[in-house]
């Protein structure tokens, strides 16, 4: 009985060498925090699409927080706080100019997640 669970235990050791590293988990959110953000920003500078900018910026926050729940960084959190702005200002509104507001703070938020996706990318580990 005990060399069967022996044996079955040494079955699951290279299944763990698949499972995804909470490394590569962060990569892939930040990457999609970023190109999430950079539809937003697209959409915000344009004018009658409030509800594309709204689902992309909400979806931005989304995944830059799962981001930083997996790789806890400042500037993620900063990012975060631009996004939350940006969708404070211009969430149900229809002005332009409002709009074009939201997507400059997203647009802060997009320098910032992609310099920490630079960052990952190439080995940095500046704060």
């Amino acid at each position: 009985m005990k060399r069967w669970s022996f044996i079955g235990g040494l079955a699951i050791v290279p299944l763990l060498h698949l499972a995804p590293t909470p490394c590569f988990a962060a990569a892939s959110h930040l990457d999609r925090a970023v190109a999430e953000t950079r539809k937003a920003v697209h959409y915000g500078n344009m004018p009658h699409h409030e509800s594309s900018f709204a689902q992309h910026i909400d979806n931005a926050i989304d995944q830059a927080t799962l981001a930083q729940r997996a790789y806890p960084h400042p500037k993620i959190k900063e990012a975060l706080d631009d996004l939350w702005r940006g969708k404070r200002i211009a969430y149900n509104s229809h002005s332009p100019r409002l709009q074009r507001m939201g997507a400059a703070q997203a647009a802060k938020a997009a320098q910032l997640l992609q310099y920490v996706d630079s960052a990952r990318h190439y080995g940095s580990s500046d704060h």
